[in-house]
């Protein structure tokens, strides 16, 4: 498992608790450091403080005025690169995802976020 300071840092934006959690916990087991929000703004205001992750993954609907498009447009606004995942149980708009994103349809495995994450780092992983 890679130390806390080399560890590469994942957003979880997700409203309903038990699934941020799942996920979240999944990350953790592969050796990511794991920051969670249950909605955009907060997100935003995560990112703000620690000034840099290496992947986000989101639901499409979030409470507030931000949905989960939205933020991931905001997101790659600040970093082109950044791996962006998509986890809901809506359909999948394709004029609203972001390019080079992935879209897994609600229930999924959180292994499986968690491999495309990295290949989204690091094509040669996972």
């Amino acid at each position: 498992m890679a130390s806390q300071d080399s560890a590469l840092v994942v957003l979880v934006v997700e409203d309903e608790w038990l699934i941020r959690a799942e996920i979240a916990r999944e990350f953790e087991s592969a050796g990511w450091r794991v920051l969670e929000a249950a909605d955009g703004v907060s997100a935003l205001s995560i990112l703000e403080r620690t000034g840099h992750i290496d992947a986000l993954v989101t639901d499409v609907r979030l409470p507030g005025s931000m949905d989960g498009w939205d933020l991931a447009k905001r997101f790659r606004s600040i970093d082109p690169a950044l791996p962006v995942m998509f986890a809901s149980a809506n359909v999948v708009d394709e004029d609203r995802r972001v390019p080079n994103s992935h879209f897994f349809s609600k229930p999924c495995r959180p292994a499986e976020i968690v491999s495309a994450c990295k290949r989204g780092i690091s094509p040669t992983e996972a």
